[in-house]
């Protein structure tokens, strides 16, 4: 490997300020760098002298970005090449997949040091995958689960697909454990495209993801993945309005439940709920209800048993689903009471669900007649989905809506309509 000879020459053009006379040291200059790390991100950096070493020698060609940046503001670069910092490339005889660039490019921002290296590494040999490849992977689709709440699904839709083509293509050259983690990887990355595609209203790529999540959850002998297919494709169904499907599912989902965590069945209970809520069975509704809110309860009290992908359930989510229901059967002032309080529960950095959320309470408070709430929070819910993009929550806005018929003429009516335009001409 060719040694890093423009850091090392950076890095000697200036002073030790230790010893006179002498060239910056290569602890010295990892003690600025992490010193310059912890001032902008109050976090701590693994740098040391040997690291610095490993970048000089050529064994690290491209830190993380973090890194790249302190470096340069430390040596005075204006940019990476002037420091030797050129992103991995893999010989032309042996091209890598355009995704597993991407995928490298797209986790620069937040991976660390030893991270974004075995990513790398992975660019230049795929089969130099191994489970620690896996776990990392594993944190950029939780980061981009944690972004599609803040920004939306379009937003993050096309890495998430750069992502899925690197996780499928070293699962076809990987084998034994690593494969296994890797199939099992790709099952959660279809499970999140499903979702994606059904925010996105686009129900066809949705079924098309979960069917390749549930190929992968059978592979691997994953119940509770095999349990969230399920109840994913019962959402579907309950809403393009298909009680009989969304209660079916469910119900399939439900056929071994010791070997689902608590978690994972409250989701599905709750899908259960809402097809009788389209069936005006409002006994078995409440019933299913108590018991999910039960199950939500036992997940809460170890979390460590759930799979990562149910991070966003809670009490709140219960409430919600309760308020939907409660929509279904009718019971309009008690849905309004049930969503708002969900909402006020409802954590900040889920911004896509703050507007779904909103446009829920607003159709509860048109259909309870409550002309100022409903207007008032439709045109919340629109702001918000202005900015996320959400084919529910636009289902939801277009039944408040319908809700406000009633009030045509009124002008708070007449501006939601205009501003409702006006978004629904721009999709």
């Amino acid at each position: 490997m060719d040694a890093n000879d423009e850091l090392r020459a950076a890095r000697r053009a200036h002073p030790s300020s230790r010893y006179p006379g002498e060239p910056l040291s290569r602890a010295e200059l990892a003690e600025l760098v992490a010193a310059h790390i912890h001032r902008r991100t109050r976090r701590e950096a693994p740098v040391d002298s040997h690291y610095i070493a490993k970048l000089e020698r050529g064994v690290i060609r491209w830190p993380n970005r973090q890194y790249r940046a302190a470096l340069r503001a430390v040596l005075g670069a204006s940019n990476d090449a002037e420091l030797g910092f050129r992103p991995p490339r893999r010989a032309a005889a042996t091209p890598a997949p355009p995704a597993l660039a991407a995928v490298v490019t797209a986790s620069n921002d937040e991976l660390d040091a030893d991270a974004f290296d075995r990513l790398a590494a992975v660019v230049e040999c795929p089969r130099r995958a191994d489970l620690a490849v896996v776990e990392h992977l594993a944190a950029v689709l939780a980061r981009q689960r944690a972004l599609e709440d803040r920004v939306g699904a379009r937003s993050v839709l096309p890495t998430v697909l750069a992502e899925i083509e690197l996780i499928d293509d070293l699962a076809g050259q990987a084998r034994g454990t690593v494969r296994a983690a890797l199939i099992g990887l790709s099952g959660e990355y279809r499970q999140f495209l499903g979702w994606i595609g059904e925010d996105l209203g686009d129900p066809a790529a949705a079924l098309g993801h979960y069917d390749r999540a549930m190929d992968a959850a059978q592979e691997t002998g994953d119940a509770n993945m095999v349990t969230s297919v399920l109840s994913l494709k019962s959402h579907l169904a309950w809403s393009q309005r298909d009680a009989g499907r969304a209660i079916g599912l469910a119900e399939a989902g439900q056929h071994d439940t010791n070997r689902v965590s608590p978690g994972v069945l409250a989701l599905i209970t709750q899908q259960q709920a809402r097809g009788h809520a389209l069936d005006g069975d409002a006994y078995t509704v409440d019933r299913l209800m108590d018991h999910a809110e039960a199950l939500t309860a036992r997940a809460g009290e170890r979390p460590e048993d759930e799979p990562p992908w149910t991070y966003f359930h809670g009490p709140e989510r219960v409430l919600f689903q309760r308020g939907v229901a409660g929509l279904e059967l009718g019971r309009h002032t008690d849905a309004v009471e049930l969503l708002t309080a969900a909402r006020a529960a409802l954590p900040a950095k889920y911004r896509r669900d703050h507007g779904r959320y909103a446009a829920n309470i607003a159709l509860a408070a048109a259909l309870d007649g409550q002309l100022d709430r409903a207007t008032s929070l439709a045109r919340e819910a629109l702001e918000i989905t202005m900015e996320t993009g959400s084919a529910h929550t636009i289902a939801e806005l277009r039944r408040a809506r319908r809700a406000m018929d009633k009030w045509s003429d009124a002008p708070e009516v007449a501006e939601f309509d205009s501003a409702l335009h006006a978004v629904l001409s721009g999709q």
